[in-house]
């Protein structure tokens, strides 16, 4: 009993170090390479592989977490990003649970889907409400090539959840 507490918190550490590492990459300016002006951002695959491996209450408190991490670097009210990240987690280990198996397939689905809808809410409350861009410019220019953009990097964080989860879970 005593290795299991041990090999878990090895892990949720791991997960920690990894979320502060991916953080840092994402909000870190001229850290991470653009591509067109273009960012990706790393905290959504990184809850969606983490919440598929962990489940609903796990995968909706590293998502507040991640969320707040993202919060606290600016660009938008403080707890917008908590909420959708922990929202986000909380459906991403549901749909495992009941509808798909927590396979690269479905990792890469939800990593497009989540993606893209995250970057049209925030399209919509961050900018559009504000007098900002037109759809049709914000949905080319930036939506898809960002959600494109971090739609990649799910895999490495899906076999890096994987990794961890069975490595470090007794």
């Amino acid at each position: 009993m005593h290795i299991f507490y041990r090999k878990n918190t090895w892990k949720w550490l791991a997960y920690a170090l990894t979320l502060l590492v991916v953080a840092a990459l994402q909000t870190t300016p001229h850290l991470f390479p653009t591509i067109s002006n273009i960012r990706p951002v790393l905290l959504i695959p990184l809850v969606i592989v983490v919440a598929m491996r962990e489940g609903t209450g796990p995968g909706g408190v590293f998502g507040v977490l991640a969320g707040l991490l993202w919060d606290i670097s600016g660009g938008a009210p403080f707890g917008f990003h908590g909420f959708f990240l922990m929202a986000i987690g909380i459906l991403a280990a549901l749909l495992v649970s009941e509808i798909f198996h927590a396979s690269l397939f479905s990792a890469l689905l939800f990593g497009f889907g989540f993606e893209f809808l995250m970057e049209l809410i925030s399209w919509f409350f961050l900018d559009y409400m504000t007098g900002g861009q037109d759809f049709v410019y914000a949905l080319v220019s930036v939506i898809l090539p960002t959600a494109i953009y971090s739609f990649a990097f799910v895999i490495p964080f899906y076999f890096w959840a994987k990794y961890l989860n069975l490595r470090l879970t007794e």
